[in-house]
């Protein structure tokens, strides 16, 4: 009688088409990628992982959920 321990995060993800890139712009999406895979910061909305559909030519990247929205909500919000 084995447990498992199931932890879920809401997830928000950023889908990413990129069949009309440049070899640039393609670059420069994988170099994103790999930089928010190293930061660690509680100011820095936190990467949680990636999913390559390549036969889609779709990147996913999945972050966590910031339940009050984006830096520029916030400051808008605050403003107000």
């Amino acid at each position: 009688h084995g447990w498992w321990l199931v932890l879920y995060q809401e997830l928000v993800w950023k889908v990413v088409n990129y069949s009309a890139m440049s070899a640039v712009e393609k670059q420069r999406l994988n170099d994103e990628v790999m930089i928010l895979r190293e930061l660690r910061s509680p100011f820095i909305v936190q990467y949680v992982e990636h999913v390559h559909d390549r036969q889609a030519k779709r990147l996913y990247i999945g972050m966590e959920y910031c339940p009050r929205g984006d830096l520029r909500r916030l400051i808008k919000e605050c403003r107000r």
